[in-house]
């Protein structure tokens, strides 16, 4: 390690809008960057550009949340600061139709992505590097569609976010007593590339009413939970 006096916070997903929203804010909370990356186009050269305006250490990690078996190789890397928290944020774009015309396939993807890769990551996070401190905070973004009555049209999605929120149980279980602590924050529709497949009526009816959170609401309510993570053990579930 550089520097014991520091910390990191892994982010997955980061390269995308509310991945980079997540990053600036924790920089400018003085958290150290992990950022995991997965896409070969240019955000992420430009997102390590403008986290140098921050006097923080940033290290991009290549994480496949789509692929679990590559991701021990991430664990690797010589870290500049003690991990002390890890945000799944990798999202796949949903398919949006009654659960009768949803493909399987979609399905599919939507769990890979949001409960098998979060299932290896989160192992991997706590042998490698919660572990050796008997400390970790993992902060989860699902979906207000959970909330009952539970969202229609998504189910591919929300299946993959309800399986994500069951890895999450069963790491408390599992490690609790050891020093790891959850939250989960279950945002509204956030203004994403996300909505372009939504109705655009649908859509610019919720922007008119200002129902869509922005990317950097949703960074801070992350930064907010980083702050202030719950007592070991304990899956906390907050709506934002």
């Amino acid at each position: 390690m550089k520097n014991s006096l520091r910390r990191s916070i892994m982010i997955t997903g980061a390269t995308g809008v509310v991945g980079q929203a997540i990053c600036q804010e924790m920089a400018r909370q003085g958290w150290d960057i992990l950022i995991g990356w997965y896409r070969t186009d240019d955000s992420l050269s430009k997102l390590v550009d403008e986290l140098s305006d921050w006097p923080v250490e940033v290290l991009p990690i290549f994480l496949d949340m789509n692929k679990p078996e590559v991701l021990v190789k991430s664990m690797e890397l010589e870290l500049p600061s003690p991990l002390e928290a890890l945000v799944i944020n990798a999202a796949c774009m949903p398919q949006v139709a009654p659960m009768s015309k949803i493909s399987l396939q979609e399905v599919s993807t939507q769990f890979a992505v949001s409960a098998l890769g979060p299932f290896e990551l989160i192992r991997l996070v706590w042998r490698c590097h919660f572990k050796k401190y008997g400390a970790g905070h993992i902060i989860a973004l699902s979906t207000a569609g959970l909330d009952t009555p539970v969202a229609t049209h998504m189910s591919g999605y929300l299946i993959g976010k309800a399986a994500m929120e069951s890895v999450m149980a069963c790491a408390l279980a599992e490690y609790g007593q050891k020093g790891l602590s959850g939250t989960v924050l279950r945002p509204r529709y956030i203004d994403t590339p996300l909505l372009n497949n939504f109705d655009p009526r649908f859509v610019e009816l919720m922007r008119e009413q200002n129902l869509l959170l922005s990317p950097e609401t949703v960074a801070h309510a992350v930064a907010t939970a980083a702050l202030l993570p719950p007592p070991n053990g304990v899956f906390k579930v907050q709506s934002i």
